[in-house]
């Protein structure tokens, strides 16, 4: 194991200093920083999640991504019924900002023409949400797929939204986090576990993992920049 730590205080001198490794690396990824302000695995419950289109759901251990649980809905018979949590509090609580969203999802039985699906956030209100679909069907899609779809296989639904201060002025709202588009099929049952929501900090960090190259393959260095604690270098053996 061994640590090398430099603070650099400018950002011309990272800049400088980012030039000189790039060359030294197989490759390199750039990632904002975020902070999880709400996570479910259903392990405790599921006591804030509705069905508020029809179908049912329930708390069950016949299939799980992670832990012992997760949440199970049958008797769809349409391709928007979804399990709901409305994440209005939640982020009107932490204020306006980028967030990540994101949950695992799996059915059971696909119809052929069917194998999409979509992550949505469904509101009930004209204009109370910046970027709702402007069509009046009052929704934001996070994520979609047309073709990605397969049974008995856990898969990530994942996306961005920036809120907007004008989103979240009133008390109470309506932001029901939600899946679509996925066609409903005979027997089938859809499962959803370990649902994320994340906010972009706003401290200026930035985390760079880089995967050493012909120096030391295999090993791996993480930079970790901040406007105000400066940079430090941490490379793990």
């Amino acid at each position: 194991m061994s640590t090398l730590t430099k603070k650099l205080r400018t950002p011309l001198t990272l800049l400088l200093v980012l030039a000189m490794l790039v060359p030294l690396f197989q490759s390199i990824k750039v990632f904002a920083a975020y902070e999880t302000i709400y996570y479910e695995g259903f392990e405790s419950g599921a006591d804030d999640w509705s069905m508020p289109y029809g179908a049912t759901m329930e708390r069950t251990t016949e299939a799980s991504s992670n832990g012992e649980y997760s949440l199970k809905m049958t008797n769809r018979q349409n391709a928007w019924q979804s399990p709901a949590k409305n994440i209005y509090s939640i982020v009107r609580g932490y204020g306006a900002g980028r967030y990540r969203i994101s949950m695992r999802v799996m059915t059971t039985a696909v119809v052929p023409e069917g194998r999409k699906i979509g992550m949505l956030i469904r509101t009930t209100e004209e204009n109370s949400f910046s970027k709702m679909d402007p069509a009046g069907n009052y929704f934001y899609s996070l994520y979609a797929t047309f073709g990605g779809v397969s049974e008995n296989n856990w898969m990530t639904l994942s996306g961005m939204v920036n809120v907007l201060d004008s989103d979240i002025q009133a008390t109470t709202g309506t932001f029901n986090l939600m899946i679509d588009t996925l066609n409903p099929a005979d027997g089938q049952a859809v499962y959803i576990d370990e649902v994320y929501i994340q906010k972009q900090l706003e401290s200026d960090a930035l985390i760079i993992d880089k995967t050493w190259g012909s120096l030391c393959i295999g090993d791996t260095m993480k930079i970790t920049a901040n406007k105000t604690s400066g940079v430090s270098f941490n490379s793990t053996n």
